[in-house]
Order: structure tokens, then sequence, then C-alpha cells
């Protein structure tokens, strides 16, 4: 959730999608299909973008915040996706502290 806005993702082979949810009203203001080919799963909010992976296709894509128009994909091995404020931080679900990707720029 950021600023009053849920992102959510759904994952279902042609019907994944990522939505932008205002939870005052209930109104989905913006929605994306990600295509027939991906399973949709985590996203995390950096900045104006958001960005999303998918289960097995090891493709990330990144939307403009608030239309959820798609702007770029980033390719990625991992199962987690979260931000420091400045970075993605992709992890693998590992312990070890190396195992977490940056990904500058996104």
């Amino acid at each position: 959730m950021v600023d009053g806005m849920i992102y959510p993702a759904t994952g279902v082979y042609g019907q994944s999608k990522i939505r932008k949810w205002d939870l005052r009203s209930g109104r989905v203001l913006a929605e994306t299909r990600i295509g027939e080919r991906h399973f949709g799963a985590g996203v995390t909010i950096l900045g104006h973008m958001a960005n999303e992976l998918t289960y097995i296709e090891n493709t990330g894509y990144t939307y403009d915040r608030n239309t959820l128009r798609p702007t770029g994909n980033f390719p990625f091995q991992g199962w987690g996706l979260t931000n420091d404020g400045r970075h993605l931080i992709m992890s693998n679900g590992s312990s070890a502290t190396c195992s977490s990707t940056r990904l500058h720029g996104r």
C-alpha cells in the first residue's frame, strides 16, 4: 500500500493482471493484463514505478505507477521483490544476504 492505494497482482495464466485500487473508495483506478503466457506474482512500488515479478518466466515488468501502462521489463531469478527506497531488491528465498540482487535504475 502506497499513498492510500493498493497494487495487487493476480496470478493465473491467461488472466494475470496488476491493479491500482483505491482503499478508501474501493474503486479500481487502473488495471493491466500481463499476457497469456505469464503468471503474475509480487509487486513493489519504487518512486513512480510499479514493479512486478512473474512466477516461472524469470521476467519482471515495470509500469507507470499512476496509469499502470507498461514501461519495460527486466530479467530476474528469484522469488521475492521489495525495495529500500532507492533500489529494487530481489531474493531467491535463502537466508544468505549475498543472495539478494540489487537492480539499479529501475
